[in-house]
Parts: structure tokens; C-alpha cells; sequence
């Protein structure tokens, strides 16, 4: 494909694909090793990620009655940088929400909404500690859900039908039904209550997050390769050089690859913010 039909494929795909992703940062300390460590961080997911929801029926303890859309690949990336200069940074993951109505006998998790977001491909190490996993934690806000849609979806009783046969929800049910639909914003939900947990060797490590910020939608200056002319297919034409590995062709020396300043480059994503900005959008981080 030739750059100029790479260009005009991105301008027509990338914006719309990206849309939806939101960022948020974060900053903590974490014990992991037996030394508080300060850390920032990073959280990024793409809220409209589609579902895959199941039914509980809570008929034996601690299983509770409710339930859990999963949404594989809504997490983009998590990571954190600790003030040792330590980084431990995961790729594509798994996000949960759990809509539970009633905690049953013995359970740990009191009714509500609750948000989990696993990370994947996770390396780095906290105070010498190399880290396996990475998960970001939202404790349980008051429960969303009500049967009516879930009714006039079914057709009659759904609470009885699932009841009777989870297995008549379907998996793939528009996740709105069940009040479980991942947020475009998650402190709308998700107010409080967050943690950053932490895996390694057979231990679990809870680290507290003292701030969680939505990101800003600032970019970049959009004049990618310095020669005072922006926004211009030029810039375009020099970010896609040098993200696919080649040269820029204006001088000076084109700028920070970093264009939307989520901490990940050269990656997608800062195409997907550099077309946005090119067409009349907004930054998309």
C-alpha cells in the first residue's frame, strides 16, 4: 500500500475506531518488597468494548446472585512508573463488572457494582520483585440493575426464568439490560474505592491509589515534523515514516513520537489522535 492510500485508509478508519478509548491517571504507594515506593500510572480502556455477560443465580454460598460482563480486550494498557525509576507496564487486558443484587451467606463482596480490570503481558519489577500480574480494583457502588428491561427483553419473569435456566441468558446480551455496560467514564460509576494490585512470586499485593484523574484532552503541537506548517498531510506523511521505522524527511528532527502523551510510543494510538486533530476532532488519548 502506498503511503498516500495509507493515509486516506487511516483518515477514513482510525478516528472512529479510537473514539471510545479513555485514559485516566493515577498515582499510589505500594509496599510490594518491604519498601514504600511512590508510584504514577496510567489506565486506559476502550468503552465500548463488547460484552460477554452471564447469569448467577446464587443458590449456593459464597456464589452470589447477579451479574458479570466481561469484556475481552477493554483494557488497552496499565502500568505504573515507581519513584525508584522502577516500570512495570502490562498490555491488552480483561475488564469485569459485576452487578451483584444480594451477597449470599459467607460472601466477601458486599451487593453493588464492582469494576476489575486485568492486565495482560505484564514485566518490571517493583524493589526487585518481578511482577506477574497487574490489576486495577473498584470497590462496589450501589447497584444499578433493574429487572424491567431484562423482562420486556425476555418476555415475562426474567428473575424466574434465569432462576430456573442461567443458561437462557444470552452471552452476548446488550450489557445495558443487565446495568452492567462499561461507562465512558468510570469515576461516574466508580467514585471511589480503587486499588492497584500487584502479583508476584505466590504473593497478592493491594497498593493504595491516593489520586485518579481523568485524562485531558490535550495533544502534541499537531506541526509533527517542525517545518511551521500544521495541520498538513506533511505531518502525517513524517509520523507514519518514523512510526513504521523510517526516516523523517524535514528538518530539524521531527518531534516527540509521544503525540498524545499517554507514555506508550510510537503506538496506534497516537495515529488515531494525530488523524482526529488533522480532521477537526479532538485529541483522543
Amino acid at each position: 500500500m502506498t503511503r498516500t492510500a495509507m493515509i486516506a485508509a487511516l483518515l477514513l478508519t482510525a478516528t472512529s475506531a479510537a473514539a471510545s478509548v479513555v485514559t485516566y491517571d493515577f498515582a499510589g504507594i505500594t509496599n510490594v518488597g518491604g519498601t514504600p515506593r511512590t508510584f504514577t500510572g496510567v489506565f486506559q480502556y476502550e468503552s465500548t468494548t463488547p460484552a460477554h455477560t452471564i447469569y448467577f443465580p446464587g443458590d449456593s454460598a459464597p456464589v452470589q446472585q447477579g451479574f458479570q460482563s466481561a469484556y475481552a480486550g477493554g483494557l488497552r494498557h496499565l502500568g505504573i512508573t515507581l519513584s525508584s525509576g522502577e516500570v512495570v507496564t502490562g498490555g491488552v487486558g480483561t475488564m469485569h463488572i459485576n452487578n451483584i443484587q444480594q451477597a449470599e451467606g459467607g460472601a466477601q463482596v458486599p451487593a453493588g457494582e464492582s469494576l476489575q480490570a486485568y492486565s495482560g503481558g505484564v514485566s518490571g519489577t517493583i524493589n526487585g520483585q518481578v511482577i506477574s500480574g497487574l490489576y486495577l480494583a473498584f470497590l462496589p457502588q450501589a447497584a444499578a440493575f433493574n429487572w424491567d428491561p431484562l423482562d420486556a427483553f425476555m418476555g415475562g419473569n426474567a428473575e424466574s426464568m434465569l432462576q430456573d435456566n442461567p443458561a437462557l441468558l444470552l452471552p452476548a446480551i446488550d450489557p445495558v439490560l443487565t446495568g452492567t455496560a462499561l461507562p465512558p467514564d468510570v469515576l461516574e460509576v466508580f467514585s471511589a474505592g480503587v486499588f492497584l494490585g500487584t502479583s508476584y512470586g505466590l504473593s497478592t499485593s493491594v497498593n493504595s491509589i491516593t489520586s485518579f484523574q481523568l485524562r485531558g484532552p490535550a495533544c502534541d503541537p499537531i506541526d509533527f515534523n517542525t517545518d511551521g506548517l500544521f495541520p498538513d498531510t506533511a505531518d502525517i506523511d513524517d509520523f507514519l515514516s518514523v512510526f513504521s521505522g523510517g526516516a523523517c524527511s524535514h528538518d530539524p528532527v521531527c518531534g516527540d513520537i509521544d503525540f498524545n502523551n499517554d507514555g506508550l510510543f510510537p503506538d496506534t494510538l497516537d495515529i488515531d489522535a494525530l488523524l482526529s486533530v488533522f480532521s477537526g476532532g479532538a485529541c483522543l488519548q
